[in-house]
């Protein structure tokens, strides 16, 4: 079974440098050799919309931060029209696949912030006034990653042990998908970031969701 790192493809851990083509070819290869690994070793790598495809794991080292860039150019709609959010924007990916894999003891940062900034952190106490109100606890941004981690019509699909944080919206859909595990993963989203929900099961079977340690404002699971 391959395993290949993504700096191999010329990825670059620096927290400046979008790695999207470098992580997206390195899983292409692996999957064009018959699947296996493909790993996000210790570093910052800013990342865009990312597709994940049969017989591959994402496996993220536990010095690693996978995290989103922020700007919208860089999460195209992946094709998906969802019946609530609509056209359908994600970090990673998975359509009509099988056997794949997120793992590892690292960290994918959703980058809320990018979306929500200061909002997040004025929220008021109490009730709303002509002061305030532009900082309502439910402004929603239309220009957010919408279904930042989403698997539909996949199946035997793994999320394990990571960690993942500060998602401006559902933070890890399953739609339409079968024979799902989801282990020892944390999840930590803002209190003040609205549907930052942390795992959704939509029109799924055989799903296992355990040892996981959830922190959101809305829905856990």
């Amino acid at each position: 079974e391959m395993m290949i790192d993504i700096t191999e493809y010329g990825a670059v851990g620096d927290g400046k440098t979008v790695n999207t083509k470098a992580i997206s070819a390195a899983i292409g290869a692996c999957h064009r050799n018959g699947g296996g690994t493909v790993v996000v070793p210790t570093g910052v790598f800013l990342t865009g919309s990312i597709e994940l495809v049969s017989n591959v794991t994402l496996y993220l080292d536990s010095g690693c931060t996978l995290r989103a860039t922020g700007k919208s150019d860089d999460f195209p709609y992946i094709g998906f029209y969802h019946n609530e959010m609509h056209e359908t924007t994600s970090v990673i990916w998975a359509q009509n696949q099988q056997n794949v894999s997120i793992c590892g003891n690292g960290t994918i940062d959703l980058n809320a912030d990018a979306y929500y900034g200061e909002d997040t952190k004025k929220i008021y106490d109490g009730e709303p006034s002509e002061s305030n109100k532009q900082h309502f606890i439910f402004r929603k941004n239309e220009d957010r990653i919408n279904q930042p981690l989403f698997f539909e019509s996949c199946r035997n699909v793994k999320v394990e042990n990571i960690n993942i944080i500060h998602s401006p919206c559902w933070t890890v859909t399953f739609s339409r998908s079968s024979d799902i595990v989801v282990c020892g993963v944390t999840i930590r989203n803002s209190p003040h970031v609205p549907n930052d929900d942390g795992i959704h099961l939509s029109a799924c079977r055989n799903a296992l969701i355990s040892n996981c340690n959830i922190s959101c404002l809305d829905d856990c699971i």
